[in-house]
């Protein structure tokens, strides 16, 4: 299942965001879409976990 996550700070790099997630479910790859000339994040981000994975399938989760 692939997860877009919204509302990270612009540094968050892809191993970052792993290691935090990590701490749920496992995480099958994390991607950071960067812009092609700078090489500086867009923002997006996203996850990828196994299909089955219900953590994520919630609407809302807190993980602070």
């Amino acid at each position: 299942m692939k997860v877009f996550v919204g509302g990270l700070a612009w540094e968050t790099s892809k191993e970052g965001m792993r290691v935090h997630f990590e701490r749920f479910s496992e995480i099958l790859e994390a991607v950071v879409i960067a812009d092609k000339g700078t090489g500086r994040s867009k923002g997006s981000r996203f996850m990828s976990t196994h299909p089955n994975n219900s953590l994520f399938r919630s609407s809302s989760i807190d993980l602070q």
